[in-house]
């Protein structure tokens, strides 16, 4: 008890002090920026897809996400090697599709009612592309809020709910937006190796441009309207074992199909 109000009895200009401090210990929005000078364009025609990345932090939590989404990871994410398996490149490399960051911003807020849990944690939908109605509006406050338009936009969280590492949906699903949310999980070497992260990180991008889960009984809660496009996308096209595809929920695999790669640069003049 003595020792809570010696706790208690601390002057708050000290407590001002100590949160300014580890305030001023974030990376600034400025370290970031390396993130935006465009990568050499190879050689052949290419179709580039711009990337805006969203730093979300809720209010009196500073360096909550930056801390565990670094710039220097970021920049090896988002790089330009195609042989790095650290870097979402090398699993799009062998197409003409390039993801170009153009532009990370930082928004302190706190998320729209009815997209976090009681914990916090950022909501997904869990049986299909489509959320609660309740899901649905307070995803479109957010992107009515923050969306760029003609771009995937990243939205970088601490969480997702249910231990998820990613979500992505396309402009067929996402309310004309498409967007790609990415946990902490992802870049945490506990839990996850910078070659799976950058494959799931690729796997959302795949999402976002329209592409959808591989393998049998997959496409039963699409839209009606997009099913056919679902089945002929995620049918098989020769790969060993499912298990080896980039769009099989849960695997390592990184293999596209032809007509995914198809669909993924059809959907790049989509974007708005």
């Amino acid at each position: 008890m003595r020792s809570a109000i010696r706790r208690l009895a601390v002057p708050a200009a000290v407590f001002a002090l100590v949160w300014a401090t580890r305030a001023d210990a974030c990376e600034q929005l400025g370290a970031y920026r390396h993130l935006i000078a465009p990568p050499p364009i190879p050689s052949g025609p290419t179709l580039t897809v711009p990337v805006v990345i969203h730093i979300i932090e809720r209010p009196g939590q500073p360096c909550s996400v930056r801390d565990v989404w670094p710039s220097a990871t970021l920049v090896t994410l988002f790089g330009p090697s195609r042989t790095s398996t650290r870097t979402v490149s090398s699993v799009w490399g062998g197409t003409r599709i390039r993801f170009v960051v153009h532009d990370v911003m930082l928004h302190e807020i706190d998320p729209p009612p009815g997209l976090s849990d009681s914990a916090q944690d950022i909501q997904t939908p869990m049986t299909g592309p489509l959320g609660t109605p309740q899901w649905e509006a307070a995803f479109q406050a957010l992107m009515t809020q923050f969306h760029r338009t003609s771009s995937v936009n990243v939205y970088l969280w601490k969480a997702l709910a249910s231990d998820q590492a990613g979500f992505g949906r396309s402009p067929r699903t996402g309310n004309g937006k498409a967007t790609v949310f990415l946990a902490a999980k992802c870049v945490d070497a506990a839990q996850m190796t910078p070659k799976h992260c950058a494959r799931v990180v690729a796997h959302e991008f795949g999402h976002a441009l329209g592409l959808y889960h591989s393998g049998p009984n997959t496409c039963a809660n699409v839209q009606p309207q997009f099913r056919q496009i679902c089945a002929t996308a995620s049918a098989p096209c020769g790969e060993s074992r499912n298990s080896d595809r980039l769009m099989t929920s849960g695997a390592q695999g990184r293999k596209l199909c032809p007509i995914e790669v198809s669909e993924a640069e059809k959907m790049t003049t989509q974007l708005r």
